[in-house]
């Protein structure tokens, strides 16, 4: 038998790798892989506040269009036990007559952070307490004894566990009487 020997050339000697080679490969592979996956990580934060916000905008908008087309309604009258077209009950509830349905309407601020109106006696939540906190709601009524303005201001913000920054919006809008009082 005949064994045939290899000759070291320097054709042969560069074929492989060096150890030093593999960890400079390996450094940068991981630097890549962890930027891709923050990249990553960010973007779904990114979607789940943009999601939340919507949602939130959405609730906002809602309860803002659906309490200032009430107030519009609003009448001077006694029907509800006060003199005047609304009834401010410190900072954040407003009581009037709605002139479209004929009925007592509320709209007022829950201890535990709820928007709530109340339609002769029975309440209902505007903005969903599930997932968002009202922090703050003002009433501010100009003129209530002439053609009065309602002035109401919204500060809700979501409720979210995973989120580090959370959804919070501002809203506020001033409304006067469609039917003019005579």
């Amino acid at each position: 038998m005949k064994l045939k020997l290899i000759k070291k050339t320097k054709e042969n000697h560069c074929r492989g790798f060096t150890l030093v080679e593999m960890l400079v490969a390996m450094t940068i592979f991981s630097i890549a892989v962890s930027i891709a996956t923050a990249l990553l990580v960010s973007t779904f934060q990114l979607y789940q506040y943009n999601s939340q916000y919507q949602s939130l905008l959405s609730q906002t908008s809602y309860a803002a269009e659906y309490m200032s087309r009430a107030l519009r309604m609003a009448a001077n009258s006694n029907a509800c036990g006060f003199n005047g077209n609304y009834e401010v009950s410190g900072d954040s509830s407003i009581k009037f007559f709605n002139s479209n349905d004929g009925k007592c309407w509320k709209f007022y601020l829950t201890s535990d952070g709820k928007l709530e109106v109340e339609i002769d006696g029975n309440s209902y939540n505007l903005i969903s307490p599930e997932k968002f906190n009202v922090n703050n709601f003002k009433i501010d009524v100009n003129n209530n004894s002439g053609q009065p303005r309602v002035t109401f201001y919204l500060d809700v913000r979501a409720k979210s566990n995973t989120l580090v920054s959370k959804p919070k919006i501002k809203i506020q809008t001033t409304v006067s009487q469609r039917n003019l009082n005579e």
